[in-house]
């Protein structure tokens, strides 16, 4: 698991709020198929060096662009888990269990709460938390 991921999960899990609805349902790249829902999936997108260099011309932080997949059965408990992973992630800042820096922030995708008002009313109904981290290197 990268180092942009393992920040990300920390924060989902440290979220109380988030923790009361996902428990530990909370995993990197996938879940397999018919596992308990409501989950969390976290994917990376781009992973890029920031453009804040030293002296020797060498990335200080990487900026890393990820997808955090909320899922769960119903449309109203999808929506309560994407608010509350994204207030988890947004404006947050501090240093991670490896001692290094991060900067977060996070909003809930447009498109996909529009794809799932038109997809019916029956689950798994899914809703993206687009996520930026800047995170020392």
């Amino acid at each position: 698991m990268s180092d942009l991921v393992k920040t990300a999960r920390a924060l989902l899990v440290a979220s109380s709020d988030v923790t009361a609805i996902v428990g530990s349902r909370v995993s990197a790249l996938y879940r397999e198929e018919g596992d308990a829902l409501p989950s969390i999936v976290i994917e990376v997108d781009s992973v890029e060096p920031d453009l804040a260099t030293g002296l020797s011309g060498v990335a200080k932080m990487i900026r890393g662009d990820l997808t955090i997949t909320c899922f769960a059965e119903t449309l109203s408990t999808c929506v309560d888990l994407a608010q509350k992973s994204a207030a988890a992630l947004g404006g947050q800042r501090g240093s991670n269990a490896d001692g290094k820096n991060y900067a977060v922030a996070a909003s809930i995708s447009t498109d996909s709460v529009e794809a799932a008002l038109s997809g019916g009313s029956s689950g798994p109904v899914s809703l993206l938390v687009e996520s930026e981290i800047y995170l020392d290197c």
